[in-house]
């Protein structure tokens, strides 16, 4: 990962499908060139506004949305490696608010997975750098409705938030 701060966008629109862009905007106050890059991520984010894009520490970029029902035109998780190649694609329908978080050594990954609940997997990959995401453990948030955003600290600790009450738990 680079020292620059870095922003991305997604745009849709029915006629160019979704397109994703990244802005490095290191130390800028203001933003006026185009983007620094454009991901070609197909049609796969749909439901933008209940989907999330993160960095890992090889440059790829992950992309979690929200699926009643994913298929494999719609998936509900795409990994991208630092040269735009997809990677890994899964299916798993119910992935709620498309919430997710890597510890920080990317070694684990939290995805929300239903109605107060999410799932923690360990990741690995292959020597052509295809992820691979282990299931460890099916957690019970106690959440009445849908995680937003999860956070873990240095010593491991998991922190979620949702919309019931607005509480962190």
């Amino acid at each position: 990962l680079s020292s620059n701060t870095t922003a991305m966008d997604q745009s849709n629109t029915q006629a160019s499908g979704v397109k994703l862009y990244e802005y490095d905007l290191g130390t800028k106050e203001s933003w006026s060139q185009a983007a620094s890059r454009r991901w070609e991520i197909n049609n796969y984010i749909i439901n933008y506004r209940g989907s999330q894009v993160q960095y890992d520490n090889r440059g790829g970029v992950w992309l979690c949305q929200q699926r009643g029902e994913a298929t494999e035109n719609q998936p509900s998780l795409v990994y991208f490696d630092a040269n735009g190649v997809e990677r890994f694609k899964e299916t798993l329908s119910n992935r709620q608010s498309g919430a997710f978080r890597f510890n920080h050594d990317f070694t684990q990954v939290i995805i929300a997975s239903g109605i107060g609940k999410a799932t923690l997997y360990n990741i690995s990959y292959d020597s052509n750098g295809k992820p691979a995401l282990e299931s460890v453990h099916d957690l019970d948030m106690t959440q009445e409705q849908e995680i937003n955003d999860f956070a873990f600290d240095y010593a491991g600790n998991l922190y979620a938030c949702g919309n019931s009450g607005e509480r962190l738990s």
